[in-house]
């Protein structure tokens, strides 16, 4: 039932449906003021969790795998004619093992 006309010339069953529609629309608004005033506590949650993050530094390097066996670092080994006009002679180690 809407209310499109004067209430007054309502009946008494006319009025009791009217309220009873009413009071239905409220709770059915209440339910949903109640499950919208939820969502917003999570998203508040959520931002508040972003922007927290967001402040946060990242990381320099990757957390991934460590090489296996990664070696000691060590000059290249020099590969044909030295750039200097002498060749390449390699040096002894003047302990052998």
């Amino acid at each position: 039932m809407s209310l499109s006309g004067d209430i007054s010339t309502l009946s008494r069953e006319d009025l009791l449906a009217l309220v009873a529609e009413l009071q239905r629309q409220v709770t059915a608004l209440q339910e949903q003021v109640a499950q919208l005033a939820a969502d917003n506590q999570e998203l508040g949650a959520e931002v508040d969790r972003l922007s927290r993050q967001s402040k946060r530094q990242a990381t320099p390097f990757s957390k991934g795998l460590a090489p296996t066996s990664p070696g000691a670092p060590a000059a290249s080994q020099a590969k044909g004619p030295s750039p200097f006009g002498r060749p390449h002679v390699p040096r002894k180690s003047p302990n052998p093992q």
